[in-house]
């Protein structure tokens, strides 16, 4: 009797490793590959290569390599019926060392955090310096056993530069960019997943003057703030492509407040006064940015809609996330989740509180902002956001902070510094460059230092 149940719960376990099978991938891998900084450009094509930075001392070391860091882009789906966070566990050489807890590598993350079932995202790792090796990531999430991504650093003959959106979100524009003189041609968009190149336009397949438009039309509009995933697919098979948040196609004129700041310590009351709205919009201005505050006055917001005028709203004081009585208003543009975290950067130390090594430092505060970021979408799905950056450890500040956030806002102070205008030019392609397909939306700053307060346009 006792042999029979032990032969009948041995059948029973072999049934359950029969029926239950290995532990299933929750996530599938797709594309992979490495994308290299671009910074400059020689006889029409872009070439790796700083070609400028600030002044700062010890700095000429760190850019006098005359090379560039890149950033690993992995596109992965949820298989499973539920949510998953999927995580980095690994990153390192072919045969080489760790890479996840050591300053190489900058940061990671996935983008949107939590990937509702079926959906895709992307998964980013930003590391510090030119990579000879090709790399191995490992990916993994709850429930899902890790995989191994093998990423070659062979450089990709295109990039997807720019996507925008019309305003009412039934038509997307996006534009794939060469790096190389003779750059295969494009031959399908995929939009989640779904083979969309019937709905699209393509109006320079083969590449003119090194960009291929394209346009694609929607059988339903896109909403904003929502979260898509674009990929293009050359004739070699290639795809390359960003996962990225839904913008309205709005482009601000804006100011800082100037003499409209939050000067009252007890109160998040901003002095408006009568006819200041009146004048900015006299003037042209669509926006105003609301500068380290905490706003809680949702009349404030109204008052801006009635003008037709929005909100940059800095959220960069604990607990760094908006208050609920303005969460979702239609006059918000965008969080500002840090002002110049670079610029923080520049004080980074180690664990002994020693100073960071140069080019060890910009990126001190990366993590922190992908942090914020999660944190202002999960309490406002419906309001972008973005980071303002300084000059600090230029041009490595705006790739290592420009693919974080929706939007990258780069102040350019050529005037405060006695630079030419030019450099207002300098900055802002770099950002564009680094950040793209993401907006750049720049930032010119005027101080005058034998007035009071600040001016910025």
């Amino acid at each position: 009797m006792s042999r029979n149940l032990s032969m009948l719960s041995l059948g029973g376990l072999v049934m359950m490793i029969l029926c239950c099978g290995p532990a299933q991938a929750q996530l599938q891998i797709g594309s992979a590959y490495w994308q290299q900084d671009i910074l400059a450009t020689s006889g029409g094509f872009y070439q790796p290569v700083y070609e400028w930075t600030e002044s700062f001392a010890g700095l000429e070391s760190f850019t006098e390599r005359g090379d560039t860091a890149g950033t690993i882009h992995i596109f992965v789906t949820n298989q499973s019926s539920r949510p998953v966070a999927p995580q980095v566990t690994s990153v390192k050489p072919v045969g080489g060392e760790e890479l996840l807890d050591t300053l190489e590598l900058v940061w990671w993350r996935c983008l949107p955090a939590e990937l509702p079932p079926g959906q895709i995202g992307q998964v980013s790792v930003r590391l510090r310096s030119p990579q000879e090796e090709d790399l191995v990531v490992t990916v993994t999430a709850e429930g899902s056993p890790p995989q191994t991504v093998p990423i070659s650093v062979m450089p990709l003959p295109v990039r997807l530069q720019t996507v925008a959106w019309s305003q009412q979100g039934q038509e997307v524009f996006l534009v794939a960019q060469a790096t190389v003189p003779d750059p295969p041609a494009i031959r399908r968009v995929w939009l989640d997943g779904e083979d969309v190149t019937s709905r699209c336009q393509l109006l320079a397949p083969d590449f003119f003057a090194g960009v291929s438009p394209i346009v694609l039309r929607l059988t339903s509009p896109l909403q904003r703030s929502s979260i898509h995933t674009y990929l293009l697919e050359d004739a070699q098979g290639r795809q390359v492509g960003w996962t990225l948040r839904t913008l309205d196609g709005d482009v601000p004129l804006g100011i800082y407040e100037v003499k409209f700041r939050y000067l009252q310590k007890s109160s998040d009351a901003c002095r408006l006064q009568p006819g200041d709205l009146d004048t900015l919009t006299r003037l042209g201005f669509n926006s105003l940015g609301l500068f380290h505050t905490a706003l809680k006055d949702r009349s404030l917001l109204d008052k801006f809609a009635t003008y037709g005028m929005r909100a940059f709203y800095y959220t960069n004081v604990e607990p760094f996330i908006p208050a609920p009585e303005v969460r979702g208003h239609p006059a918000l543009y965008c969080y500002a989740l840090h002002d110049e975290p670079d610029c923080s950067d520049w004080g980074a130390k180690d664990a002994d509180g020693e100073l960071l090594p140069v080019g060890k430092r910009i990126g001190h505060n990366a993590p922190e902002m992908i942090r914020r970021y999660v944190l202002c979408r999960q309490a406002d799905p419906l309001t972008p956001a973005a980071i303002v950056v300084d000059l600090t450890l230029g041009p490595a500040n705006y790739y290592v902070y420009g693919q974080i956030a929706d939007l990258l806002l780069p102040d350019n102070y050529a005037l405060t510094h006695g630079w030419q205008l030019s450099r207002i030019f300098e900055t802002t392609r770099y950002s564009w460059w680094a950040a793209g397909p993401r907006p750049v939306q720049f930032i010119m700053q005027v101080n005058y230092e034998d007035r009071p307060g600040e001016m910025k346009f």
